[in-house]
C-alpha cells in the first residue's frame, strides 16, 4: 500500500488536471492561448465549467505557492497590499494576544487592543486571505503556521 499524496503533490495534480481541461479546450475551439503580448486575449472565452477549472487553478497555485514560500516568506515577503494590515497587527501585538492553540472572538480581540470590531475583522480578514491568521469557525479568529511565527519573532516593526 502506498503513502498518502502529500498535499503539495495533491495540489500539482490538481493545476495538471485542470489546466489540462482548459488547453485542451482552446486547442479544440481554436482559441487564442492566455499571453502577456498585447494582442494576446483579454478574455479566454471559457466555458461556465471550464470557469470552474479555472477558479480551482488559481486557488491552488496560490496554495501551492504559499506552502512553497513558508510561513516566514508569507509574513516578510508581503505584496503592498500586506503592508498596512501587517502594521496594524504588530503595532496591536495581535499575534501574541490570540492563544496559540485556541480563538478569540473577533469582538473579544477588538476589546482587548481597544479598537472597533468591525475594523479588527476587516484588518485581519485582509491577512486571513494571505494565510496569516485563520477563521475556522464564523466570528473567531486563531492562529495559521504563518501568524504563529509572529508570536516569538523579535523582528518586528512597531
Amino acid at each position: 500500500m502506498s503513502a498518502p499524496k502529500s498535499r503539495i503533490a495533491d495540489l500539482s495534480s490538481t493545476i495538471v488536471h485542470h489546466t489540462h481541461l482548459i488547453d485542451t479546450y482552446l486547442t479544440e475551439q481554436s482559441l487564442p492561448q492566455p499571453s502577456f503580448d498585447p494582442a494576446g486575449p483579454s478574455n479566454l472565452s471559457l466555458s461556465s465549467s471550464l470557469e470552474s477549472s479555472r477558479a480551482i487553478v488559481l486557488s491552488a497555485t496560490q496554495e501551492l505557492n504559499d506552502l512553497l514560500q513558508g510561513p516566514h516568506n508569507i509574513i516578510w515577503k508581503q505584496h503592498q497590499t500586506q503592508l498596512v494590515p501587517m502594521h496594524l497587527i504588530s503595532h496591536f501585538d495581535i499575534a501574541r494576544i490570540l492563544p496559540v492553540d485556541g480563538e478569540m472572538s473577533f469582538g473579544e480581540l477588538a476589546e482587548r487592543i481597544g479598537v472597533r470590531e468591525g475594523a479588527v475583522r476587516q484588518i485581519l480578514r485582509v491577512a486571513m486571505a494571505h494565510r496569516v491568521f485563520s477563521e475556522a469557525r464564523k466570528g473567531f479568529v486563531g492562529h495559521s503556521c504563518a501568524s504563529s511565527v509572529l508570536v516569538d519573532d523579535e523582528v518586528r516593526g512597531t
